[in-house]
């Protein structure tokens, strides 16, 4: 599973893929949500394109969004406040 649930939001497992023509949710691979970012992996860059794009697609404000684990790795695992339901709904 890509995602588990919390009491106050949901934490999420994402592969990110840097420098990316565009930047999207790719896909869905067993347990990692792929995120694609066309930010570089250098001096926190692609950390902060991936925290304002989960910001922006959720509608919630970049403080919001926690890289829990993961600050200097492709694997990460990020805390949104929302529920799985909306979480679901807006990754379809």
């Amino acid at each position: 599973m890509w995602y588990q649930e919390r009491e106050e939001g949901v934490l999420i497992f994402v592969k990110v893929i840097t420098n990316a023509k565009q930047n999207k949710v790719a896909e869905i691979t067993g347990d990692f949500l792929k995120i694609k970012i066309t930010a570089q992996r250098e001096k926190g860059r692609a950390n902060e394109a991936l925290v304002d794009f989960l910001a922006k697609k959720f509608e919630v404000a970049k403080t919001q969004v926690k890289i829990v684990k993961g600050q200097t790795k492709s694997l990460k695992i990020i805390f949104l406040p929302v529920n799985a339901d909306q979480l679901r709904q807006i990754i379809k």
